[in-house]
């Protein structure tokens, strides 16, 4: 068996749906894709915060 992902109910490995609380369940790979693509965008905000405020620094 395995663990809803929202609530950390068990569930059963045929399921679509957790018993529990409704979350549709989605395979592992799904949130592995959002968590790099979440990790991504990030470090791209902080690249671009660090590039405009040394285009500041170097225009002064």
């Amino acid at each position: 068996m395995k663990k809803c992902l929202n609530c950390q109910k068990e569930i059963k490995d045929n399921d679509k749906y957790c018993r529990n609380c409704g979350c549709l369940i989605e395979k592992n790979s799904h949130y592995i894709l959002v968590n790099i693509l979440t990790i991504l965008v990030t470090i791209a905000i902080i690249i671009l915060i660090i590039l405009f405020i040394a285009s500041y620094m170097l225009s002064r």
